[in-house]
This record gives structure tokens, sequence and C-alpha cells, in this order.
């Protein structure tokens, strides 16, 4: 295991971008399935490849990367505590090993058991990195956002696990198997993937000493609606009505903190603060909060419960929503950071290919809310699959650019 205590944190981030540019070659896989004829690729087993790659072996392995990076207040020379690098090599193993088992076999003994070892390996992070942030000292405002989506990462694991308690006692039981789905999936975005991403936020935010006492206040309310908004999945439960308006009560709440939050992030005095920051990161930084804020704005109206049944009806509009948070909000993130630390060398070339990524991603999602859009007038959208694989493609080509400029960049240098 020597060998793994020598990746360095370049070499992490290279990983997991080329995970990323993995996840994306499944997704032009899934759009020449609606196009071709391809018989030996089994269209299931490819989307569940595809999404539990994504989780684990993307967003999870680059999160769990930032988090130890932040903890430690490592720089872009320094390695990973020996522990810590060898928890990130055990969830990439386990990530791999579910591309290929799923691809395979879909849902089976194999893919069950990886399953099963990556999220027990997200146990031992949340331990090791809680006694870590501890241990370090890290900055409370920071730390705060670390424990809580540490905590939400263990929480969204029940989720998974009740699904496959459904399917050893082969129960048909689809409003168990859609709430087990959605509390997992919720418990993920909402929770371990927003909390970490604000606690990274929280970091530039200090590292510019642009301090917001209005972090506060998103933190506390945030912290407060996450856990009860999950009934907004599954508002076909039919809550109380007392039950009912504290969700709306949660969803509005939530909506005008971040709108709040926002007009004080966007201040002119705290744009003061990033003054020296590239004016193309500004540019691309600004993408996810407003992207948050649409996900807000969504979540509010899906109280309504027609809208909700339509939302969750409907499979285009759940793509749409769930590539809205893991594409546009996540993914451009933390790509983002790695270029605003200096682990990615942001060159005009990387620019020019990073730009293309987000052109496909930004078409991914307008191809998607057209469907939603038009579906509701009972209308398709012509050659959509077309316009699907042409921004999949898009995206996959620019990640092979921006893999490809890190690598000659690093060549230079050395």
């Amino acid at each position: 295991m020597k060998f793994v205590e020598q990746i360095s944190i370049k070499g992490w981030i290279r990983i997991g971008v080329l995970n990323l540019l993995l996840v994306a070659v499944l997704g032009i896989l899934m759009r020449l399935k609606f196009i071709l004829t391809i018989p030996f690729l089994d269209l299931k087993h490819v989307q569940h490849a595809h999404s539990h790659f994504a989780f684990a072996g993307w967003v999870t392995h680059m999160l769990m990367l930032f988090l130890v990076l932040v903890t430690f207040r490592l720089q872009k020379k320094d390695n990973l505590p020996p522990h810590q690098n060898r928890i990130l090599f055990s969830n990439l193993l386990c990530s791999l090993g579910m591309l290929f088992s799923f691809l395979y076999q879909g849902y089976g003994s194999l893919s069950i058991s990886l399953s099963t070892g990556n999220i027990l390996v997200s146990y031992v992070f949340a331990i090791f990195t809680w006694r870590d942030i501890r241990q370090q000292n890290l900055d409370p405002k920071i730390a705060r956002w670390f424990y809580l989506s540490l905590v939400f990462l263990v929480l969204s694991s029940f989720g998974t696990f009740y699904l496959a308690y459904l399917k050893v006692t082969q129960q048909s039981n689809l409003k168990g198997h859609l709430s087990a789905l959605y509390f997992y999936l919720h418990f993920q975005y909402n929770g371990w993937f927003f909390f970490a991403i604000m606690g990274l936020v929280q970091h530039i935010l200090n590292k510019q000493q642009a301090l917001l006492r209005e972090t506060d206040k998103l933190f506390y309310i945030l912290s407060i609606a996450t856990a009860p908004l999950y009934f907004l999945s599954i508002l076909w439960t039919k809550p109380s009505t007392l039950a009912y308006l504290t969700i709306v009560i949660f969803a509005i709440g939530q909506l005008a903190i971040w709108r709040y939050w926002m007009i004080h992030l966007y201040a002119p005095t705290t744009r003061k603060k990033f003054a020296c920051m590239d004016n193309y990161l500004k540019l691309i930084f600004s993408l996810p909060p407003f992207a948050l804020f649409f996900k807000f704005f969504l979540q509010t109206l899906s109280v309504i419960p027609a809208l909700s049944a339509y939302v969750y009806g409907f499979r285009p509009v759940i793509i749409g929503y769930l590539h809205l948070v893991l594409l546009v909000i996540v993914s451009i993130f933390l790509i983002s950071y790695a270029y605003l630390y200096g682990y990615f060398e942001l060159s005009p070339r990387a620019k020019q290919f990073f730009t293309l990524f987000i052109i496909g991603v930004l078409l991914n999602e307008l191809v998607l809310a057209l469907q939603g859009f038009l579906a509701l007038f009972t209308a398709g959208l012509p050659q959509a699959h077309i316009y699907l694989l042409i921004a999949s493609t898009l995206i996959g080509i620019g990640l092979v650019g921006i893999i490809k400029a890190s690598y000659n960049r690093l060549e230079k240098a050395t």
C-alpha cells in the first residue's frame, strides 16, 4: 500500500475528474442506446452503473478529498495523511467495483456487496474526519458545515439499506421503494453534498476575509429545515394538515434565507474582497448559487400536491432536477474549486475546455427542462435524444481537454 501514500493531491484530483469522464462516457452510451441498436448493452445496467459511480467515484471522492485538504490546511505540494489516503483509496476501489459489477449484472450479489462496502468506507471516513476536525482545531464556522455533512452522509445510507431489505425479501412495495430511494437522494443531495460544499464556500470566504454574518442565519435555518423537507418528496403519503403546513413553511423559509444570503454575497462590499480572483472564475462561481436558488424555487413550487405528483411521476423532470444538482451546482463548483487553489493550472486552453464542459451541462439541462415543460401540454420534444447526445458528447470532450491540459501543464512544470 506504499504506492497509495505516494499519490499526490493533484493525482487524487485527476483521478476524480477521470471518474467524472467515465460517468460522462456512460451518459453518452445511454443516449446512443436510444438511437442505435446495441444488443450487448443493457440500459438498466448502464443506468445503475452511471448513477452509483457518479455519487461514489466522482462527488463523494472529491468532497472527501477537499474536506481533508481544508481540515489539515494542506498545500498543493503536500500529501494526504496516511489514514485518509487509505480511506480515499478504499472508496475508489469500491466505486470502480460498483461501476463494473453494475455494468455486468445490474443489482446482484457482487454489486450489492460492493455498495455495502462503499457505505462502510463512508462510515469510516465520517468517524476519522470528525476526529480530525476536532484535533486540527478547524475554524468553527467551517467545521459546523462539515460536521453536519458527515451526519447526513451516514443518515442517507439508511435509505439504501431499506432498499436492499426490500429487494432481498422480494417485496413489491412500490411506495416503500420510492420512499427509501428519495430518502437516500434527499440526504445525499441536500445533506452530504450541500453542507460539505457550503463548508468549502465558508473556507473561500474566510480566505478572502469576506465573512458574512448572514451565513450564521443560513446555517441555522437550513440545518433545521433539511430533515423535514424530505417529506416534499413523498407528499403522496398525504401528511396531516399540520405536517403539510410545516413543510410549506420550511420550503418557503429555505428559499427566502438563500435569497437573503445571496443579496449579501453579491453586495458591492463583498465583491471587493474578490477583486484578486480571476474574472473567469468569478463568472463560473456565480453559476452554482443561482442554480441553487432555482433549485430551492422548484422545491417550493413542489409543495403544490398536483405539481408534486407531476414532478415525481415524470422521469425527464426527475432526471433534470438530479442533473441540475449533480452537474450545474456540484460538478461546476468542484472543478472551479480545484482551479481556484491551483491544483489545476487555469491556462487559456483549460478555460476553453471548461467552457465547453459548461455549455454541454447547460444544454443538457435546457433539453430536459423543455421535455418537462412540453409534457404539461402532452407534447414531446422532437429529436430530444439527439440533443441530449450532443450535450453528453460536449461534456465528455470538455473533460478530456481539462484532464489533458492539467497533465500538459504538470509536464512543463517538471
